[in-house]
């Protein structure tokens, strides 16, 4: 369960000096409580995995002790000067943001199983564990136990100006700058063994910088009648500091945690046997009594936060009908994004499918290095068409059709720095990863919306609505189960064989290898993505789930008749298409947009003469997606809304 509490207050004078000069000054504060309660028992998590599928028990490793304070103070002042056709503002918005991050990850074990009898034998193939660096000696100065929340503060000032010109009666030009510094100003502390193998400071974080942020727009009424309007910008673009991203940095730096995994290799066991007790998990992998090595977060000095730019031409015109008609385009380029490296990990060769070969760097103390660092890879561009008619005579209407496409090199959708590293699945180097299809890409989308007043009740009007959203499904990708490529990371696509010399699979009392062929080669032919990839690794995102389409309905009855003020009673009934035939409405999605393909054999599965492992029996009964539950059923609300 997640508890949030949010507490909001916001001071505002406005003050007007004569000759239109304006200023509006804002104080706002926010205090941000959040925090998980697993609720029941605790126990470690477990996975198993079946087939291309798993299982999940036990307390979630990522709630056992999860809670982030946030306390946000703003202070923004705007001046507005009308200078004849140029209304000018200059302003001033400054942030101070402190935060205050508990996230033990693991704090109970984690286990991971790579068939139901490795489970049943309590023998996984992969063990995390993290637990508070203790005081080794209370008497010694210095000698302290790690602290359990990352704390830190962000501050960013900014400065602007804009300008909003009407050049002439229908043209009006609007030019502006934003001239933003970031700060942090507590550093994390520093690891000395760290920096005496890497180089590399765990106190540093990202060094202040001025980030310039030009932008300017345009609105041309054609003919100065309204029925044809132009209008665009462009311009640069900064967000707020990711803060949960930063805050890695200050909680795992090796002196608060240690934070390890151990994982199998091949006919090597380092995996302690499975301990149900929560409270008493092992401290070390198997076959070994010296401390774990821990995983560290460092953050490159020299990062730069997001930037984009951004480009967009629209056109609107009246047509016959009384309709109007809307074209719009719009580009976005990355200029700065985040980007995870591990520098723990070290090429070695290239396995048979082409794919790079990688060891792990053996400290004694060290696990994964893992860098947050900058690309400038990665845009975005959509063209939209829209019909749409105002409302009259009681009903209107909208049309819309948006065709768009989103690459990137990283989709960054986990809250912790070795899941964005390990998680970014890629077919080449996971420190360098190519730029594909994005995971928010959705190159189709319809639409449509409609109202209609009914006049049932004297001066009570009855308005009906529907809207409908069709669009393409999430695009997703097939990734082996297990580590292919010695990188540590469950990243690694799947190479899709073109026959059966190019991959080996193990046979069990119920399907023999041949018959595992068969059934990935028929999945394969159903698949056209992996169709097509044939005889290749396939590329991240290739795959897409299925279309979707949704209604949604509203109801809603003025209740003024009944001399009840202006009061509303609203029926909305959420996919309501679902209520009229069970089949329609569902939505099919598979989890975390990677589907397991391949699974390594548990045991004997180390590259032949030809460079092939050997992999479990693949069944016929695999399937990617997955019904949602909560999105493929119809739900009713009844509302009261009052308004004064």
């Amino acid at each position: 369960m997640q508890y949030s509490s949010t507490n909001s207050s916001v001071l505002q004078l406005n003050s007007s000096f004569g000759g239109g000069i304006f200023n509006e000054l804002r104080m706002g504060y926010n205090r941000v409580r959040d925090h998980r309660d697993i609720g029941g028992a605790l126990f470690p998590r477990v996975q198993v995995n079946v087939g291309t599928r798993n299982i999940l028990a036990g307390s979630e490793n990522s709630s056992v002790a999860n809670v982030l304070d946030q306390d946000a103070f703003e202070i923004t002042d705007d001046l507005t000067l009308p200078l004849g056709a140029h209304t000018i503002t200059l302003g001033t918005n400054n942030e101070f943001d402190s935060f205050s991050n508990l996230f033990a990850q693991n704090i109970y074990g984690f286990y991971r199983f790579p068939s139901i009898a490795a489970f049943v034998a309590g023998n996984p193939d992969q063990y995390q564990f993290r637990y508070l660096v203790p005081d080794a000696d209370p008497t010694t100065p210095g000698n302290q136990p790690g602290k359990e929340r990352a704390e830190f503060k962000f501050t960013r000032y900014s400065l602007y100006a804009q300008d909003r010109w009407s050049a002439r009666d229908n043209l009006e030009l609007t030019l502006g700058l934003r001239v933003e510094m970031p700060t942090f100003p507590k550093d994390p502390v520093e690891n000395p063994l760290v920096f005496s193998t890497y180089g590399r400071h765990t106190s540093e974080v990202p060094n202040s910088q001025v980030i310039w942020n030009p932008r300017f727009g345009f609105n041309w009424d054609v003919t100065g009648d309204q029925a044809t309007q132009v209008r665009g910008g462009a311009g640069f673009f900064s967000g707020r500091a990711p803060g949960v991203w930063i805050s890695n940095a200050y909680g795992n730096t090796g002196l608060e945690y240690i934070s390890f995994t151990c994982t199998n290799s091949g006919n090597t066991v380092n995996t302690p046997a499975f301990n149900p007790d929560p409270n008493s998990q092992s401290r070390n992998c198997a076959g070994t009594t010296s401390p774990a090595p821990t995983n560290v977060n460092l953050v490159d000095p020299k990062l730069k936060l997001p930037q984009i730019a951004r480009f967009s031409l629209g056109v609107d015109r009246r047509l016959p009908f009384g309709l109007i008609g809307t074209l719009e385009g719009l580009y976005t380029k990355t200029i700065q994004d985040l980007l995870y490296q591990n520098l723990r990990i070290q090429t070695t060769g290239a396995t048979v499918e082409g794919r790079p070969q990688y060891s792990l760097r053996t400290t004694p103390g060290l696990g994964d290095m893992i860098d947050v660092t900058n690309t400038d890879q990665g845009y975005t561009y959509s063209l939209t068409g829209q019909v749409q008619r105002p409302f009259r005579n009681n009903w209107d209407f909208s049309l819309a059709y948006t065709f768009s496409r989103s690459m990137d090199q990283e989709p960054l959708g986990s809250s912790t720095a070795f899941s964005n590293w390990q998680f970014n699945v890629t077919r080449n180097d996971p420190n360098n990863p190519e730029l594909t299809r994005s995971d928010y890409d959705i190159p189709h989308r319809i639409v449509g919306s409609t109202s209609y007043r009914l006049n049932l009740l004297r001066h009570a009007a009855t308005d009906l609505s529907l809207v409908y959203v069709g669009q393409s499904g999430k695009p997703f990708s097939y990734r082996y189960t297990t580590d292919i490529n010695g990188d540590g990371g469950q990243n690694d696509l799947v190479f899709v064989p073109a026959d059966p010399s190019q991959i080996r699979f193990a046979s069990t009392a119920t399907v023999s290898a041949a018959q595992a062929w068969q059934n990935l080669n028929d999945y394969i032919e159903n698949t056209p993505c992996l169709r097509e990839a044939r005889g290749t690794v396939v590329k991240r995102n290739t795959c897409r789930e299925p279309w979707s389409n949704r209604v949604d309905l509203r109801v809603a009855q003025s209740l003024s008749a009944l001399n009840a003020g202006n009061a509303q009673i609203t029926l909305d009934i959420l996919n309501f298409g679902n209520l009229l035939n069970r089949e329609w409405g569902t939505s099919d999605f598979v989890n975390n947009q990677t589907a397991n393909l391949l699974a390594l054999n548990a045991t004997n599965n180390l590259p032949d003469a030809n460079g092939r492992r050997l992999y479990q029996p693949f069944l016929s009964t695999t399937n990617a997606l997955t019904r949602s539950n909560l999105d493929s059923r119809y739900q009713i609300q009844l509302g009261l809304r009052y308004s004064f």
